[in-house]
Formats: C-alpha cells, structure tokens, sequence
C-alpha cells in the first residue's frame, strides 16, 4: 500500500526468504505502475505550508452546489493562523481559525486537527447542500450526515439512516460533489454495489460513469 509517497509492504508471517523476495518483487512492480500513474493527479492538500511551519494560510473551498449540482457562487476562503503554546486548541471567528499548537504535538497528529477544524465550521453547509440534493433527488430518511477525514473513501452509508462524507470534497467541482452525495444516499436504498444499485444511480445522474472518472483525477490526502 502507498502511506504518502512511501510503498508499505505487509507479508505473512514465517514465510521463507525467497518466498518473501518472490513477494516483494511482485508488489513493488504493481506499486511502481500504480505511484507512476499516481504522479499525473493532483493530492488536495491544502495544510501543507501551516505543517511546513508557516504562521498563516487561507485555504479556498469550492463553490456551494445547488441540487442540480452547477455552483452557485465562488467559494468561501477560511484563514488558518497558527501561533505557538502550551497546548493545542482553536477558536473559529470570522471565517478564521486562531490556533494554538503545543509544541509535543506531532505533525500527523496537528494535520489531523486541521482537518476537523475545517469539517467543523463546514458541518452546516454539507447538511443544507445533502438535504437540498435529497429533496430534489431520492427523499430517503437520513438521520445524519457527517463531514469527516477519511484516507481512503470519498464517502460512506449507515444501516443506521446516516451517511459520511469526506472533507477532501469541499475542494472538488460542486458536480462531484452532488454525484457522492447521491451515491451514497442510493445506499440507502441499495446498500451494495450491485447492477441494481448503478441502474438506479443512472436513472438520476445519466452520466455518472464521467464522474467517476474524474474523482480519480484526484488524490485524497495522507496523514
């Protein structure tokens, strides 16, 4: 597996050498196509100057989406300013985020705080624009929906009625947006991903297999 831009190799245990060189040689060649590929796409990091040591860093998000899924305005900037202290916290004021980082915080650690400060002031306009989609589209009952960081999804769906959504999203087109939004609603109707289930996606979006595509232009950020 690639964990940023290093390849991890996992084997079973009590293997022997050559068969552990066989394996080795095996998945480093996979992974060499696939880091090779990997290098055309961009990541959505937008915390990368604050992790590299910068005081301040405005991030832009996209622009909010209407259930049809065209953006209605540009998007919204958020400030990050960072100063150091005893321990981390943060407050939110005027599109801001002041934050204090204790210095035994560790970067993985600080970069993950970043990304719940983020979900936490764009919490309330995920749910309007999934409950605006929703309304227009499939009308499921929906108990939750969570802005969340996730490594390897762009979202997910509850028996329980709830959905998640990766934070990554608020930095691509509004339209993607809108297609993993349905995506993962249609899973609660349909909670695999069964011919079934893509039929009734494309009964909404006719050209959903042009959204998938382009959502793997994109790489989800490593922490």
């Amino acid at each position: 597996m690639l964990e940023g831009d290093t390849v991890v190799i996992r084997l079973a245990g009590r293997l022997p050498v050559h068969e552990e060189q066989r394996h080795i040689a095996t998945l480093l060649k996979r992974m060499t196509k696939v880091h090779a590929k990997l290098q055309g796409t961009p990541r959505i990091d937008p915390f990368r100057e604050l992790l590299r040591g910068k005081a301040e860093a405005t991030v832009t998000l996209a622009g909010p989406t209407s259930p049809e899924g065209f953006a209605e305005a540009s998007g919204a900037q958020r400030t990050f300013s960072v100063s150091p202290g005893n321990r981390t916290r943060a407050a939110f004021k005027n599109d801001r985020w002041i934050i204090t980082r204790s210095l035994s915080i560790t970067e993985p650690a600080f970069h993950r705080f970043l990304w719940r400060l983020l979900a936490m002031s764009e919490q309330p306009r995920i749910e309007t624009t999934v409950q605006a989609i929703n309304d227009a589209t499939l009308r499921v009952t929906l108990t939750r929906v969570r802005l969340r960081f996730m490594r390897v999804r762009w979202g997910s769906s509850s028996r329980r009625k709830s959905i998640n959504l990766n934070t990554a999203l608020l930095f691509v087109p509004p339209p993607l947006l809108r297609y993993v939004v349905i995506h993962e609603l249609m899973h609660q109707k349909h909670p695999d991903h069964s011919p079934r289930f893509w039929r009734a996606v494309e009964s909404i979006l006719p050209d959903y297999r042009d959204h998938t595509k382009m959502l793997k232009r994109y790489r989800l950020p490593q922490v």
